[in-house]
């Protein structure tokens, strides 16, 4: 069976193909300022879903199609993209590290916009879906962030949540790139 998905980072929703279901580890819409650290470097940010948990069966193919991040603070200095990796073990218990097993794709959002107020919901509409394969439970979704070195703006992005979040967020970059940190240990350095 053939699922089609959008997706939503911080505040995700996956539309199937005649009905729409979210995938929301925030409570409420309503985005706040997450107090998130930010830097030039490369950044990325990212939740893990068990998709059976949504409804979606071991036999069931995901189709995404496009994705949104919550933002409360950006600069045109940087472009952002959406990643999509299969995931097969969580960490262990009291562990702040995660390794996601493979890319099943990622696609461009483009130069990130100016927010400097009122955080933002950031939209993406990919001209070609991430296809997850039949068999893959959960997933890990990011939004990356580069720093565009022909643009003298500023790449500092701070994301946006939710009041109350009911899921773990996993953050990578600045100084710990290539090692996938929960956020609550990351804020605490």
């Amino acid at each position: 069976m053939l699922k089609k998905v959008t997706l939503f980072l911080l505040i995700f929703s996956f539309q199937y193909v005649d009905a729409q279901i979210k995938l929301n580890q925030n409570t409420g819409n309503t985005l706040v300022e997450t107090g998130m650290p930010s830097c030039e470097k490369e950044e990325s940010w990212g939740r893990i879903f068990k998709l059976s948990d949504f409804g979606v069966g071991p036999n069931e193919q995901f189709i995404i199609c496009s994705g949104q991040i919550g933002l409360s603070k950006s600069n045109s200095g940087a472009s952002l993209s959406i990643n999509v990796f299969s995931f097969t073990d969580l960490p262990p218990q009291g562990s702040n590290v995660l390794r996601p097993t493979l890319l099943l794709g990622s696609r461009g959002i483009g130069q990130a916009p100016v927010i400097d107020g009122e955080p933002e919901i950031v939209q993406a509409d990919f001209d070609e879906p991430i296809v997850v394969p039949a068999g893959v439970d959960r997933i890990l979704v990011s939004v990356s962030k580069n720093k565009d070195y022909y643009n003298p703006a500023s790449a500092e992005i701070t994301v946006a949540g939710t009041d109350n979040d009911t899921g773990d967020s996993w953050y990578t970059g600045c100084d710990v790139a290539y090692t996938w940190t929960a956020t609550t240990f990351v804020m605490m350095l």
